[in-house]
């Protein structure tokens, strides 16, 4: 379970005592349970050290999507390690598409979202105003 211990430059090497790429979510829940300090972890795209912790960094890229796409309302629902390039093929599939996306296909949606990335003009806002609920379980 364990991955790369730097950020996606390699110019950022991270001093976390773990960092775990979990394959299901009861395998998360073991991680949290057993770990005294835990982080969550995005794709590393970050050039900062503001993620690290002396604990174990916890990523979610390796869980499965899930992604359901809802016609009649036209929302999608997605599993936060749910990557960009995944998400945006799904919605073409579905003819579907998005206002604005991360300019990297690798990237998490929550990871993005969560972090206030890209707005390319004022009337194009962040990703996070695509958003209409979260669900925090």
């Amino acid at each position: 379970m364990s991955i790369n211990r730097v950020n996606w430059a390699s110019n950022l090497a991270y001093s976390a005592e773990a960092i775990l790429e979990p394959a299901t979510v009861d395998d998360v829940q073991g991680l949290v349970a057993r770990w005294p300090r835990v982080r969550a972890s995005g794709t590393r795209h970050s050039f900062t050290d503001i993620a690290d912790t002396p604990g174990a960094l916890i990523s979610l890229a390796g869980l499965d999507p899930d992604i359901r796409i809802n016609p009649i309302t036209m929302t999608a629902s997605v599993t936060r390690g749910t990557s960009f390039g995944v998400l945006i093929n799904e919605l073409q599939a579905h003819s579907f598409a998005r206002h604005n996306t991360g300019s990297l296909p690798h990237i998490s949606v929550a990871g993005a979202t969560a972090t206030g990335t890209h707005g390319s003009c004022d009337h194009n806002g962040i990703l996070s105003t695509a958003i209409s609920a979260e669900d925090p379980a």
